[in-house]
């Protein structure tokens, strides 16, 4: 069922970037053991609260058929303040744990383009940035980079986080051959992490807070996510066998030109969300979609809007903005 308001769709979908770039390979994984470090990252024997200035290299095992590359770590003197320096296009840190707490920063140093990849991988448990902590990343001066985040047991990004492009996903099977082999583009990298998982894709000039994505792969925007007058954010929660919700709360706020996504089991994005096209979304399961836009300029559908059999699809848009349909609307 269509409701009126559904000349009004919008909510804009909070995803975490996943930046369009071709990245060469590098690899860099972590070793298994050490305790967690007290709220910040830890790679084996890389415990990012405790390095020295000098820091130490990541332990290379990649032998396959890309190039192998380094990343190295350094804290300051306080133990709040990491930096990740990375030197390929493509990069896989394989963390023994990865938190950022109140106060503390964990800087990505691109030292290739402002289009390459870093990928920081959690196979057991999650990756917590927690209220308060900032991971950015940078190339010299300037925000540049993308950094993904993997996680099976989900992604929290209560915090701050600022690239070109974030991604979080609960998807960490693929093997590193998929992830690195610059043959493989990135849309269908992020095609094959969203087969059976969920993932926030961010891209723009990113910032992004309270967006998280659970074990179950339901996805919780509670903060801002900021793509920028050209970006976009893509929500995709769809994992296999559960019911795959997105639902904007509280402070939830989503800036981007485009929004776009799919669900199992509904999506109610009803924020002040602000961004100008909803260039399409999907839901397959129970559960109502729900959209609201309120830049004033309007919201543009630009692609098929199709909320599953007997449900309802709402698009509301406020502060006067009109509503433009050039793609159909199915409920």
């Amino acid at each position: 069922m269509l409701s009126k308001s559904a000349l009004q769709t919008a909510h804009p979908l909070k995803a975490l970037l996943l930046g369009g770039t071709a990245l060469c390979a590098v690899a860099v994984v972590g070793m298994a053991g050490s305790t967690r470090a007290a709220g910040m990252p830890v790679q084996g024997a890389n415990d990012l609260s405790a390095l020295s200035a000098a820091g130490n290299l990541a332990t290379k095992v990649w032998t396959g058929a890309v190039t192998a590359g380094t990343a190295a770590f350094t804290t300051d003197a306080t133990g709040t303040t990491a930096g990740v320096t990375l030197t390929a296009a493509r990069t896989i840190v394989d963390w023994t744990s990865f938190t950022v707490a109140s106060g503390n920063t964990v800087n990505f140093k691109f030292t290739n383009a402002a289009t390459d990849i870093v990928i920081n991988r959690v196979a057991a448990g999650q990756i917590d940035v927690q209220s308060g902590g900032t991971v950015t990343g940078k190339l010299g001066a300037s925000t540049a980079g993308n950094i993904w985040f993997l996680a099976a047991g989900g992604v929290l990004l209560n915090g701050t986080v600022s690239a070109n492009g974030v991604l979080a996903g609960n998807n960490t099977v693929l093997f590193d051959t998929t992830l690195l082999d610059p043959a493989n583009t990135v849309p269908s990298i992020k095609t094959s992490l969203a087969v059976a998982s969920s993932l926030i894709d961010v891209s723009g000039v990113v910032s992004a807070s309270g967006a998280t994505i659970a074990a179950n792969g339901d996805i919780s925007l509670t903060g801002t996510v900021d793509a920028g007058a050209t970006g976009t954010v893509s929500l995709i929660s769809q994992t296999t066998g559960k019911p795959g919700v997105i639902a904007e709360s509280g402070a939830g706020l989503i800036t981007a030109a485009t929004l776009t996504g799919s669900s199992v089991g509904g999506a109610s994005l009803i924020g002040a969300n602000l961004f100008d096209n909803l260039a399409g979304f999907t839901n397959t399961g129970v559960g109502a979609v729900s959209v609201t836009d309120a830049k004033a300029s309007g919201l543009t559908v630009t692609s098929a809007v199709n909320a599953g059999a007997g449900n309802t699809l709402t698009l509301t848009t406020t502060n006067a903005g009109p509503l433009t349909l050039n793609a159909n609307l199915t409920a």
